[in-house]
């Protein structure tokens, strides 16, 4: 996901009502700043629900970290080898989703790409490419189909040697849906929850859309009570004899995307738009309507 995005947000419909302020807060967790803004009549509502949903956001981080070695999900991955692991509901939640992804696209989101997504990560801090036996070693560790589920126990089970797990382009947006879960129990609708390039928005300041500039789209997009997350492989990039390598890394070859692209994914959840953004990156066009209910692909270009 670009954590480099360049997002500009407004209201669609003019004045916020009389009677409501707006309130802003930010905190960083999962690696990018968190940006929460809300409109309500009570300064100590929205400070107690920032602070609800920064603790919720600290709470799946500690769960879903491929960073913290002490995470639930490290933990998780160093003992479940052919070994079933019992895990929390949000953890259990992530494995199913994302394999549910991997599966309907055909396997272009993969949580289990971590081996390789650690040499080019490698390769652009030291410039130079992976070699071959490097990415074919790796990719002897990936595959989302050697991970098992058993939703009746809860458990996970890695069927190969040493798998590796990255939710890295997943947890945000489900941070963000469980942000907007929190503020609207507490009553506050008029929101927005901003993570590097993934957002949620709730109803705008008067209860219509927001409006939201994209940094490299021509036109804005107008959303409500939707997810939108934006992904392209025109930030982070190795160049190497005039050929870019992205980041973003194709499970069919091992190797970082060498076109640019740019996308942006609306869906009524951003866990949904999360993943599909990256999976747009690497093939255009690949989602169909029974996994995201609205989308659109704003940029392809080559």
């Amino acid at each position: 996901m670009l954590s480099a995005i360049a997002l500009a947000v407004t209201a669609q419909t003019g004045l916020v009502r009389s009677g409501l302020g707006e309130f802003r807060f930010s905190q960083v967790h999962m690696g990018v700043s968190v940006e929460l803004t809300m409109y309500c009549a009570s300064k100590p509502l929205a400070e107690e629900t920032g602070r609800a949903i920064f603790r919720r956001w600290a709470e799946l981080d500690s769960a879903l970290s491929d960073y913290q070695a002490n995470s639930e999900l490290n933990q998780l991955v160093r003992r479940a080898y052919l070994n079933p692991v019992p895990c929390s509901p949000d953890l259990y939640f992530m494995f199913e989703k994302s394999l549910a992804i991997s599966e309907e696209s055909g396997g272009l989101f993969d949580v289990t790409l971590k081996p390789i997504i650690g040499l080019w990560r490698s390769a652009r801090r030291n410039r130079f490419l992976p070699a071959k036996f490097a990415i074919d070693a790796a990719r002897s560790r990936v595959g989302w189909r050697s991970v098992r589920l058993d939703p009746s126990r809860r458990t996970v089970e890695l069927l190969k040697p040493g798998m590796e797990i990255d939710f890295g382009g997943i947890a945000k947006g489900y941070a963000c849906d469980a942000s907007w879960a929190i503020a609207e129990r507490a009553g506050i609708t008029r929101f927005m929850v901003s993570a590097g390039g993934d957002i949620f928005a709730g109803d705008g300041p008067d209860g219509g859309d927001w409006t939201i500039r994209v940094d490299g789209w021509e036109k804005p997009i107008q959303i409500r009570r939707k997810g939108l997350s934006t992904s392209g492989s025109t930030e982070q990039f190795l160049e190497i004899g005039g050929r870019r390598y992205s980041h973003i890394v194709d499970p069919r070859t091992g190797l970082g995307l060498d076109h640019l692209r740019q996308v942006s994914v609306i869906a009524d959840n951003a866990v949904d738009t999360d993943a599909w953004a990256t999976v747009e990156c690497i093939e255009p066009m690949t989602i169909s309507a029974t996994n995201v209910q609205h989308y659109a692909v704003l940029r392809s270009s080559e």
